[in-house]
């Protein structure tokens, strides 16, 4: 953008110097005459003008070869002037008037403003329309130029600010900032943050404190929590192969830790190709809830396996799924074509990839990513404050609503009603589905559930939550302290007082709403 405006100062210089220098040389010229009307540089002046803008009163003219080859000039440059005005007269047109009345006329629609108009922008921006036809997409001018002709999309050079203060009601102008530089997203969210309009960033991490018309979008966090929707646990005794490492692979495992917890005597077994060093810095307090490198009966298992993901060829042999995880998607795709082509393996192959290949699942591109459910995080974010407001409404401590809480706190809710789905198939078998008309059946027979039943629903819960807390680096203390991240429920299930086990039926009560809150969409 720099560059370009250089340019052009550099055209419009070069431009008036050339032009003084013509009247310069037409006085010259003319003044060698004694017939010449064309004698001094503001004469000169107005013949160009009028010359230039087609008026041609005929009061002046030049008589000389010279003058007259100048003038000859000037005429040729009238038609570019005219050219030149009637553009310019279009593209404040287009480029500003027509941007301001559609503004004007759109004020009780919703506005969809894109700060950047990459892949992930445009995709976001065509399923915004498919689902909303009565919208506003706003795109910087050039890539609005650009787009599809059915995305609609209004090209405007104004900034979020500007446009927050053209929208009389500012929650239904929805701001999205999904560069690929988090950092910078993150801090365009942060300065209008108060300006009352939603706003949807991209990045790898949530502070712990986010007003609640900001939404933190978290595109690795996102694909696995998607990986494992579309392709859980299919057994309790599952082998599980990840290669790779990276964020998308740490999030892959942290997502699968807390989302396939279905069985209390389960013992999914994940085998980690690949640089895994950061996860356990991260997580340091894993072995708490798994075993390391070694295996029991009723417990879920972590293996570390050094060197290159092929060099045993037997454990590929025997997964029962392989997903190939690394954050560069060219690498995935190689491996993976490396494994089918030298090993038989009975394993299902999935790999995180933006397109489609032969023999393989892919998962983790942009179709899949960017549409307007998991990128405003609607659905996932109204399920958590039930779950919040449920709990809320049976202690008597007194907890803030959910604008109220901390990033720690909403994550702990999101992270139980992400796992609607699984407790459906909990109750329900793997025919469950992920339709609500099937929650509700789920919930009809958690109620009908004995003692016994309820109690190992409970577990399980406990189970995950235990996880969480865990997985975000609590520990046990006799005293909560939510500074020093110590609580007192993170211990066994069966250590637990009656009371404490059953508050964990919030949880899958929420089965029984989710249909009706869910039919707001």
């Amino acid at each position: 953008m720099k560059k370009r405006r250089q340019r052009r100062l550099l055209l419009a210089a070069g431009a008036v110097l050339l032009y003084l220098g013509l009247l310069c040389l037409l006085v010259i010229a003319e003044s060698k005459s004694e017939e010449a009307t064309i004698r001094s540089l503001p004469l000169a002046l107005w013949y160009s003008v009028t010359t230039l803008t087609t008026v041609g009163y005929g009061d002046l003219y030049p008589v000389t070869s010279a003058g007259r080859i100048i003038g000859f000039l000037f005429q040729l440059m009238s038609l570019g002037v005219l050219a030149a005005v009637v553009s310019l007269i279009l593209e404040l047109v287009q480029g500003r008037l027509i941007p301001r009345l559609q503004l004007a006329l759109s004020q009780k629609k919703n506005w969809y403003y894109f700060a950047e108009a990459n892949e992930a922008s445009l995709k976001l921006a065509a399923r915004l329309r498919e689902k909303e036809t009565d919208c506003l997409i706003l795109l910087p001018q050039e890539a609005a130029r650009q787009a599809e002709p059915s995305l609609q999309a209004v090209g405007v050079d104004w900034d979020a600010a500007y446009l927050c203060g053209k929208k009389k009601q500012k929650d239904r102008l929805h701001v999205f900032f999904l560069g690929d530089h988090y950092y910078e997203n993150e801090k365009q969210a942060q300065l209008l943050a108060g300006s009352g309009c939603r706003i949807y960033y991209q990045s790898d991490h949530e502070p712990e404190q986010i007003p609640p018309s900001v939404t933190c979008f978290q595109p690795e966090e996102s694909a696995a929590r998607l990986y494992w929707h579309h392709f859980p646990l299919r057994s309790a005794r599952e082998r599980i192969v990840l290669i790779g490492g990276g964020r998308f692979g740490r999030n892959l495992l942290e997502q699968g830790l807390l989302l396939n917890v279905a069985d209390p005597e389960q013992s999914v077994r994940y085998e980690l190709c690949g640089d895994w060093s950061g996860f356990f810095r991260e997580h340091p307090y894993v072995d708490q809830f798994l075993d390391l490198n070694r295996e029991q009966p009723v417990r879920d298992a972590l293996f570390c396996r050094p060197g290159p993901w092929n060099s045993d060829w037997s454990l590929l042999r025997q997964a029962d799924r392989i997903v190939f995880c690394d954050d560069d998607e060219a690498e995935n795709a190689a491996d993976a074509a490396v494994l089918l082509r030298c090993c038989p393996v009975k394993a299902a192959v999935c790999v995180r990839l933006s397109h489609p290949m032969d023999r393989v699942i892919s998962f983790g591109g942009p179709d899949e990513l960017y549409v307007p459910d998991v990128v405003m995080n609607g659905r996932l974010n109204r399920l958590a404050a039930q779950i919040h407001e449920n709990y809320r409404a049976s202690s008597p401590s007194g907890l803030p609503d959910w604008n109220g809480l901390g990033a720690f706190r909403r994550r702990s809710n999101e992270a139980s009603a992400d796992r609607l789905f699984m407790k459906a198939r909990i109750l329900l078998g793997e025919d469950a589905g992920a339709e609500t008309e099937n929650w509700s059946r789920a919930a009809a027979l958690y109620e009908a559930l004995p003692e016994d039943g309820k109690r190992r629903c409970r577990r399980i819960e406990h189970e995950r939550w235990n996880r969480f807390h865990l997985l975000n680096n609590w520990q046990y203390g006799p005293v909560r302290d939510n500074a020093a991240r110590i609580h007192p429920l993170i211990r066994p299930f069966d250590e637990l007082s009656r009371e404490d086990q059953a508050k964990d039926d919030y949880a899958w009560q929420l089965l029984a709403q989710a249909g009706e809150i869910l039919k707001e969409e």
